[in-house]
């Protein structure tokens, strides 16, 4: 179970940074903005959705959902040390 924690997130960040650096190069300014808030909003309904969640096993999905949008929020920063932040965080 650990494991496809892990992979998931970890295919999510990899594809987010080729997708911001690769496909959409010229297009960061705009992008920038779109993931920083999708970031802001994945924690602020991780937030709201663990606090009425009684049972154990979704109270993880929305922790999960929470460390996405920390981690998005970090790669939407646009440089070295937010990318290498969330790779961390990742990790940790």
């Amino acid at each position: 179970i650990t494991f496809l924690s892990i992979f998931s997130k970890l295919t999510i960040v990899s594809f987010t940074i080729v997708l911001f650096f690769k496909v959409f190069e010229n297009l960061q300014a705009i992008w920038q903005m779109v993931f920083f808030l999708m970031g802001v909003f994945s924690i602020i309904v991780s937030i709201l959705g663990a606090f009425t969640e009684k049972l154990f096993k979704r109270f993880f999905v929305y922790s999960s959902v929470g460390h996405i949008g920390y981690i998005i929020s970090g790669i939407a920063t646009l440089n070295v040390i937010g990318i290498s932040s969330a790779i961390d965080y990742l990790i940790v």
